[in-house]
């Protein structure tokens, strides 16, 4: 009897842990965008002497998938990573509704590999910022993004570990403090949100 009871104290323990991740992804999801972003191509060919010449107008094709997380609702403003767009001419957000809207690049930073975009669309739903000071190495998180071009998908894990930087020079100052997490990040989810459960 006290076995059974263990399994079933076991068993909902389990289930509050899943309501507990279940409740944390559906707080931010309708927050996380897809994003796409397009590079001007011009073909050339050549002419009998080996001299380049064009051929037609430049243009657009895919060239990355990202994720991104509207942080400012009023404003429009939708926090990525620099790698997603820094090949981009134009960048397509796809929000969680659907609707797809070309983002204006406001600003973008290859060290903190940061990158902040605008979008002009009504009924946007933001997250706030954590306070990554309080986190704890061993916390759960959840790491959400759109996957090789996949809806919203999460991710789970911990924080493996905090203050992390990429800088291979010790001589060099580093403006780096990265969290690791084993929380599995595809490609296509860089640039969504990391967040506690709470």
């Amino acid at each position: 009897a006290a076995r059974a009871q263990s399994a079933a104290d076991d068993l909902r323990f389990a289930n509050a842990l899943s309501r507990a991740f279940e409740q944390a992804a559906d707080k931010v999801d309708a927050a996380v965008v897809h994003i796409t972003t397009e590079a001007e191509i011009q073909r050339y060919r050549q002419d009998l002497f080996g001299r380049r010449f064009r051929v037609g107008p430049p243009e657009l094709r895919q060239n990355g998938l990202g994720s991104g997380v509207i942080i400012d609702a009023g404003e429009g403003l939708v926090l990525t990573n620099h790698h997603v767009v820094a090949e981009g001419d134009r960048l397509i957000v796809r929000l969680d509704d659907g609707r797809e809207i070309e983002a204006e690049l406001i600003g973008s930073d290859e060290p903190t590999d940061l990158a902040v975009l605008r979008i002009e669309a009504d009924d946007l739903h933001a997250v706030p910022f954590g306070d990554s000071d309080a986190l704890r190495v061993g916390e759960w998180v959840l790491a959400l993004g759109s996957p090789f071009g996949f809806e919203s998908t999460v991710t789970a894990g911990i924080v493996s570990a905090k203050g992390r930087s990429l800088d291979r020079d010790p001589n060099e100052p580093s403006y780096q403090e990265f969290i690791q997490t084993d929380a599995a990040i595809n490609p296509g989810n860089s640039g969504g949100p990391l967040i506690n459960l709470a």
